[in-house]
């Protein structure tokens, strides 16, 4: 039933998903034609909640079923309810951040139509989609200071040099070399693997990964 049939508004679930790639943040696409009211635009991935599961449930559901995606971190970023949002009628989108790390996102298959675009050039999205992205960068950003988020966006194991690289891609300014590792090392966030990545050119870098295996609060990168 198209929205403007309904006398009520009806739930949706929007799903920005990030990967950082070739040192830039992007997100994933999907083409949008919906005459006379959206032609030749592109919009983030999302759908209707089903009567029988919760927006959660539907994130997943949505994930797999549009992008092929499985297993994705995800968590709620928030609600978007303009009335004019959708010029279909009223519709409530419960919104969601979903990140994929590079290895993953360079080696999925992505179905027809899908594509990813760096986050700072997705042009004029349909709905209010640019505002979804925006929250989403800014959510990262925050949590990327203040919790080991970045594990979800970057391979089990990495150089220091790859982490910092995709810190600063994120946060969009330079980090002091010296004092991000001593942070991270100092306070156990990152721990040596006993392993070396040789590089094509120079010494090979020791590589590391995150302690722990969820995402955990830390206060070493806060306001730096």
């Amino acid at each position: 039933m198209r929205p403007h049939k309904l006398r009520f508004a009806i739930l949706a679930v929007d799903v920005a998903i990030i990967a950082v790639l070739d040192g830039t943040p992007h997100v994933l696409l999907t083409p949008v034609h919906l005459p006379p009211d959206i032609i030749d635009a592109y919009a983030l991935p999302g759908g209707l909640v089903r009567p029988d599961e919760t927006a959660e449930e539907a994130c997943v559901r949505l994930l797999s079923e549009k992008c092929g995606l499985e297993d994705c971190y995800s968590e709620q970023l928030a609600t978007f309810s303009a009335v004019d949002r959708d010029p279909r009628g009223r519709v409530v989108s419960v919104a969601y951040l979903v990140l994929v790390p590079e290895p993953a996102a360079r080696g999925h298959g992505l179905p027809d139509g899908l594509s990813w675009r760096e986050a700072a050039r997705v042009g004029k999205l349909a709905y209010d989609h640019n505002e979804i992205v925006a929250a989403a960068l800014g959510r990262l950003r925050a949590e990327l200071q203040s919790t080991t988020i970045a594990r979800q966006l970057i391979a089990p194991q990495f150089t220091l040099s790859e982490l910092q690289s995709l810190y600063e891609s994120v946060l969009g300014r330079a980090l002091d070399k010296r004092n991000f590792r001593k942070k991270l090392i100092a306070d156990g966030v990152v721990r040596p693997t006993g392993k070396m990545l040789q590089a094509a050119l120079g010494r090979p870098s020791e590589l590391y990964r995150f302690a722990g295996s969820k995402v955990e609060v830390i206060s070493v990168l806060s306001g730096s």
